[in-house]
This record gives structure tokens, C-alpha cells and sequence, in this order.
């Protein structure tokens, strides 16, 4: 019996965080209130409040659940028997393919750059939730590079978590302009390139840096 009530709990919970997405892409972080997802779903404002303590925390819940969805795709990638480098340009582009899919997800997360939300606001379980699902992130992709050096295929004078912070960092930015310029072309020494032609410049790049 508690079961069943539990899956209809995260149900319901999920139910609320897909109306909430929605609301959020349509109207903006800053005009979203706790009533208007109330009124939408149908049930007192109180009902909201029991899952998410402000509208902080459903963002946050919407990040870690894709977060969440992408990371179970990319161990796929990991788990495979190939070199640290190999896995490496698997994850990178793995990654590429899967952000072009949640374009959507992207651009949302865009408009969360430029609005006011507020980390401080996050109620304390988020914020522990996101630290844990962020740290699945860090924990395999330095191990990675920590094997690749162990091996004697990266450079053994680079820090394993600040190297691939750098990577993560720097490959967001490609990654917008890709999704939002879809069209553009970039201007390199060999002449015009497409977004995707311009990424694997990129994956080089990172390979050809830290390759020893």
C-alpha cells in the first residue's frame, strides 16, 4: 500500500515538473509563480508547496532530472573496452548528439543564465541532490583522465577534475551556438565549416592538448 502511494506521489511530482517545464519555456523564470503552476494543475497552491518549496527548487528538480537521463546514456559510453582517449571522444561526442536532442532543454537552461535565480533559495535537499548528481559527472569523467595519465596517454602534469571542468565549461559554449545558430558556419584557416565539422575541431583540440 505504500508503495502504491509512493508512485502515485512521484507521479504526481513529475506530472507538476512537465507543467512547470512548459510554463517556464512559455513565460520565463521571472513571471512563473507557484500560483499559476497551482492553478494550471489543478489543485491548492498548498498541494505544490508539498513537493517543491518555491519555484527554485522546481528548476533545480527539472536539472537534475535531465542531468539524470543524459548521464545514464553516457555510461553506456563508458563502460565500453576502449582506451581512456578513445572513451574520451566517445563521451564528447555522445554528449554533442544527446544535447542536440534536448535542444529544447538547452535553450531553457540559456534563459536560466540571464534570469534572477538564486542558489541561495534552493531548499537544502535540492542542493545536496544536485552536488551528488554533479558528482556522478566529475567522479567518472576524472577517473577517466586519472586512468589516461596512470597509462601514460595523458600528460601527467594536468589536474584531473579542473581539466575536465575546463572541457565541460568550454564545450557548453560550443554546444549553444550549435543549437542556437544551427545554420552558422565558422570561418577557420582551411575555409567555411558547419557546427558539427567546427565540434570535432574542438574534440581535437582537447585530445591533441592533454595527449602526451
Amino acid at each position: 500500500m505504500k508503495r502504491r502511494k509512493k508512485d502515485e506521489e512521484d507521479l504526481r511530482k513529475e506530472e507538476m515538473l512537465n507543467l512547470a517545464y512548459h510554463f517556464f519555456l512559455d513565460k520565463g523564470f521571472e513571471n512563473f509563480s507557484m500560483d499559476d503552476l497551482a492553478k494550471k494543475f489543478g489543485c491548492a497552491r498548498r498541494s505544490i508547496y508539498t513537493y517543491f518549496k518555491s519555484k527554485n527548487d522546481i528548476y533545480m528538480a527539472l536539472y537534475i532530472r535531465n542531468s539524470k537521463v543524459k548521464m545514464e546514456k553516457l555510461q553506456e559510453v563508458i563502460r565500453r573496452e576502449k582506451s581512456p582517449t578513445e572513451t574520451l571522444i566517445d563521451f564528447l561526442n555522445a554528449y554533442y548528439i544527446l544535447s542536440l536532442e534536448q535542444k529544447d532543454f538547452v535553450k531553457f537552461q540559456l534563459k536560466m543564465d540571464s534570469s534572477d535565480f538564486d542558489w541561495n533559495l534552493i531548499s537544502e535537499d535540492y542542493q545536496k541532490e544536485y552536488v551528488i548528481a554533479s558528482e556522478e559527472y566529475f567522479g567518472i569523467l576524472t577517473g577517466l583522465m586519472q586512468k589516461g595519465i596512470d597509462m601514460g596517454l595523458f600528460k601527467n602534469d594536468i589536474h584531473p577534475r579542473v581539466m575536465f571542468a575546463e572541457i565541460m565549461f568550454s564545450m557548453r559554449g560550443v554546444l549553444n551556438r550549435s543549437i542556437l545558430f544551427p545554420d552558422q558556419t565558422y570561418v577557420i584557416k582551411k575555409g567555411l565549416v558547419t557546427a558539427e565539422e567546427f565540434f570535432q575541431i574542438y574534440i581535437k583540440m582537447i585530445i591533441d592538448g592533454i595527449r602526451k
